[in-house]
């Protein structure tokens, strides 16, 4: 797999699992799903930084949206 598309799947993951948080927290459940999809999520931030040749740097992480975005759409 492309670092890129690690990347921008571990942040979506870890977008979904907000929500989720606020939603158990607000209805008393339990957190164990949110906080699963957290670390998910920055497993695979963490992976796609340690693929990536050189890493990421603040201003790769758009750059690399936009590519994964262009890359599904084509």
């Amino acid at each position: 797999m492309d670092s890129d598309f690690l990347l921008v799947l571990g942040f979506v993951i870890a977008a979904i699992g907000f929500p989720a948080l606020l939603n158990s927290f607000s209805s008393g459940q339990s957190v164990r799903m949110a906080i699963a999809l957290f670390v998910i999520g920055a497993a695979l931030v963490v992976l796609a930084i340690g693929t990536h040749p050189g890493g990421y740097s603040f201003a790769d992480v758009p750059r690399a949206f936009i590519r994964v975005f262009a890359e599904i759409i084509n």
